[in-house]
């Protein structure tokens, strides 16, 4: 059976500071990943399986901590784009999610 279900979206929401906070898909397989872009950088944010993540750049995006990161508006100032879009290890994708520093 191939695998065509998109997995869980991650959201991407702007404060009242500026920060942008990601939420990413609980419980969300090992290795399924979510692609966070900063303006034009893309940082990858891999699964453990274990509600763990790791990211690819954690000058740009720091390690997350219970499915939830947050980007600070030193790192995205305002009118920088920021994006997330979920994968899973069959190439399905959850929608895209952005929220405008």
């Amino acid at each position: 059976m191939i695998d065509t279900t998109a997995p869980d979206a991650a959201t991407a929401v702007n404060d009242q500071n500026g920060n942008v906070t990601i939420t990413l898909p609980h419980n969300a397989p090992q290795d399924d990943y979510v692609e966070v872009m900063v303006g034009n950088k893309k940082v990858t944010l891999t699964s453990d399986g274990n509600n763990g993540w790791t990211s690819s750049d954690t000058t740009l995006v720091p390690t997350p901590r219970d499915n939830e990161v947050t980007i600070s508006y030193t790192v995205a100032p305002s009118g920088t784009g920021v994006s997330v879009q979920s994968f899973d290890i069959a190439g399905n994708k959850a929608d895209k999610d952005s929220d405008n520093t």
